[in-house]
């Protein structure tokens, strides 16, 4: 009989889908084989006013592709008569 709790087909780790490797032609397709794939926001030490300006300007640049933003429906535009009649 098979002994169901020590098989190593009840792990999550057999059954899941492997991770993809990185294929550096679509990363440079996209412009981002120059960058690091992980920058950290914070350190051990404190990052420079240049660095923090940077960061701030690529963050405000990115702002409007955030996932909430970028994926949600527009709001519909509501006449002032249709507000008048809810």
């Amino acid at each position: 009989m098979l002994d169901t709790i020590s098989s190593q087909y009840d792990s999550f780790i057999y059954w899941r889908m492997p991770i993809p490797r990185l294929d550096v032609a679509e990363l440079e397709g996209l412009g981002l084989a120059d960058m690091a794939l992980y920058k950290p926001k914070g350190g051990l030490g404190k990052l420079g006013d240049r660095d923090s300006q940077d960061l701030s300007q690529e963050e405000d640049s990115l702002l409007q592709f955030n996932s909430f933003n970028f994926w949600r429906a527009p709001i519909a535009s509501i006449s002032s008569l249709d507000f008048d009649l809810i």
